[in-house]
């Protein structure tokens, strides 16, 4: 019985306590990363940029389709299960840290899956910390008063 708590809290601190800092663990639809991918212009050899990588699904189909990817994960666990994911694509990244210190400047892409409460954040983030042109990629969710530039699937994008 010991050994279950003692998995329960394991499992409980990175999965359960990251929502303090930032959005929880949902995994984005292969099939959704798939149709938002085909559905946007990013010139070959650009650098992406997954804040909140989660398990690595979205490096992974970047990666697999030839572009630079790094992905920032707080939650130590998922961003192993990353790095194993990526171990064979050699333009890939993951760090476990913070994506709020993750230095954006030199992005061509930002993909995030985040939630509301931290958007409005994220958006004085990246407003500050781009380079002019980039495309930022928002799954699901949108920057409350910004005007969305396109729709793709489920994705919000927007031009910096």
């Amino acid at each position: 019985m010991m050994i279950i708590w003692i998995i329960l809290i394991i499992l409980f601190v990175p999965f359960g306590l990251i929502v303090l800092i930032g959005a929880p663990f949902v995994p984005s639809k292969t099939k959704n990363i798939q149709k938002i991918l085909d559905g946007v212009k990013i010139r070959k050899g650009s650098l992406l940029l997954d804040l909140g990588s989660g398990d690595g699904r979205v490096l992974a189909e970047f990666a697999r389709r030839g572009y630079k990817v790094v992905g920032y994960e707080l939650n130590p666990i998922l961003a192993l299960v990353s790095k194993l994911r990526l171990r064979k694509y050699p333009l890939t990244n993951v760090h476990s840290s913070d994506y709020w210190r993750a230095d954006v400047s030199k992005a061509d892409v930002i993909f995030v899956f985040s939630a509301t409460p931290f958007m409005a954040r994220l958006y004085d983030k990246l407003k500050n910390e781009l380079k002019p042109g980039a495309m930022v990629i928002s799954y699901g969710f949108s920057f409350e008063g910004i005007k969305i530039d396109r729709k793709v699937s489920v994705a919000n994008i927007y031009q910096f």
